[in-house]
């Protein structure tokens, strides 16, 4: 999304060759997308089992609920 682009520089020193981006093409979120990002790993599978989610930022709930109760 329009996040990557703000914080691009940042998120590879992070995560270096782990990452994986879509295309020009692919940059609006969709199945398609995720689809051929899937296609290019498939040799890379693992375990779906010990995936763990990454987030980048506090769900919108929790920053609107930090703004509130300052």
């Amino acid at each position: 999304g329009p996040g990557f682009a703000r914080y691009e520089a940042e998120i590879t020193q992070s995560l270096g060759s782990r990452l994986a981006t879509a295309k020009d093409k692919e940059v609006i979120p969709s199945a398609a997308s995720l689809a051929l990002l899937a296609c290019d790993m498939k040799d890379q599978a693992c375990d779906p089992e010990i995936l763990e989610p990454l987030y980048l930022r506090k769900p919108d709930a929790r920053h609107h609920e930090n703004k509130t109760n300052g």
